[in-house]
């Protein structure tokens, strides 16, 4: 079964997201959250699946927040 809803990318780092946290924090402490649904967006102009976008959003946090212009952890 497929179930397909529309949400913004913040509003799904906020509710639905696992392991995304602190980038949603930073986001939002830096009142980043129109940039930050523009950018991804942009980056699935098609939508994404709820997995593709916390993947996304998990793994290329570092990107995101240098496309926003946040600070960036050193790992």
């Amino acid at each position: 079964m497929t179930i397909k809803y529309e949400t913004e990318p913040i509003d799904f780092l906020r509710d639905d997201s696992w392991e995304c946290d602190d980038l949603y924090d930073d986001i939002v402490n830096s009142n980043k959250e129109d940039e930050f649904n523009a950018y991804i967006e942009d980056i699935f102009p098609n939508g994404a699946t709820l997995t593709e976008l916390n993947d996304y959003c998990r793994f290329e946090c570092q990107t995101i927040r240098e496309m926003l212009g946040l600070s960036v952890d050193d790992e």
